[in-house]
């Protein structure tokens, strides 16, 4: 398993979670997303490893992030659009490279994590 899958495997949980972690009930936006995107898709986490504590652990990583790194990665994974788009649309904008470079540390800052480096 490579850094990226584990990536998009976070943001469809962040997608689907039960509340969204606001303590509401689930909208029927969320239950038709899981049913289509889900359920067709199987995970490449090996069985038996909880998959909502390695989430967990990548939601947090992510949250502690240096604020830049940290949009990088939430545009990248859980937007729409090309890498030149998402780029701009930071706020500061940012450039190609910059935006690459950012991801690339943010997979490294993750790829630390002890639970994480096991599933790679």
């Amino acid at each position: 398993m490579q850094i990226e899958q584990l990536m998009e495997e976070w943001a469809r949980w962040c997608a689907v979670r039960e509340d969204n972690g606001l303590g509401y009930k689930s909208s029927s936006l969320n239950f038709i997303f899981e049913r289509k995107v889900i359920k067709e898709r199987v995970s490449e986490i090996p069985y038996g490893v909880d998959v909502d504590s390695v989430m967990s652990a990548i939601d947090q990583a992510v949250n502690r992030l240096p604020y830049i790194r940290k949009q990088v990665v939430i545009a990248e994974y859980r937007q729409i659009g090309s890498r030149e788009v998402k780029a701009k649309h930071l706020n500061p904008p940012l450039q190609l490279g910059s935006f690459r470079n950012q991801l690339n540390l943010a997979h490294v800052a993750i790829s630390r994590l002890p639970l994480i480096a096991r599933l790679l």
